[in-house]
């Protein structure tokens, strides 16, 4: 079945990009956003809410599962340095406020993917220009960038 998670309080609606459990639950409007950018990439997990009494809540979400690790961070004009050996294929931020340039050759063909080289947790996984623009219009909600980083990565 489906994931679930039991709600303690009743709800009517949900924003459409609620954190979970098991990750980022999207509405279906959002699904159609990332399917319009990139689609037949990335996989949308069918999840429920369960209200309070048991029942299947009818706002549904998806989670969403990110299904492309690559490289796009421009490394040579981004703020980051390597990593020491053993671990010199990644990267991490510079002291400093975090700055990142993405590749937009290759940002332009995506939606989303983990920065695999990337260590900073869950912040991987990066939006591009495009699916960012896609959100403010649609005035999606729910969707925040990560305490301390810019809104959006320059893609150059």
């Amino acid at each position: 079945g489906p994931f679930q998670s039991q709600l303690t309080e009743d709800h009517d609606s949900f924003v459409d990009i609620v954190s979970t459990g098991f990750g980022f639950g999207v509405s279906e409007r959002i699904i159609d956003l990332i399917e319009k950018i990139e689609p037949g990439v990335h996989r949308f997990l069918p999840f429920e809410f369960l209200r309070p009494d048991g029942a299947a809540h009818p706002d549904r979400r998806w989670i969403l599962n990110i299904c492309s690790r690559a490289e796009v961070i421009d490394v040579e004009r981004s703020h980051v340095q390597w990593m020491k050996p053993p671990l010199d294929f990644q990267f991490m931020d510079l002291p400093g406020d975090p700055l990142l340039f993405a590749k937009a050759a290759e940002a332009g063909k995506r939606a989303l993917w983990c920065e695999w080289r990337y260590t900073k947790g869950a912040y991987r996984n990066i939006a591009s220009d495009a699916l960012w623009e896609g959100l403010t219009e649609m005035g999606a909600r729910g969707w925040a960038p990560k305490r301390g980083y810019p809104q959006q990565i320059v893609e150059v």
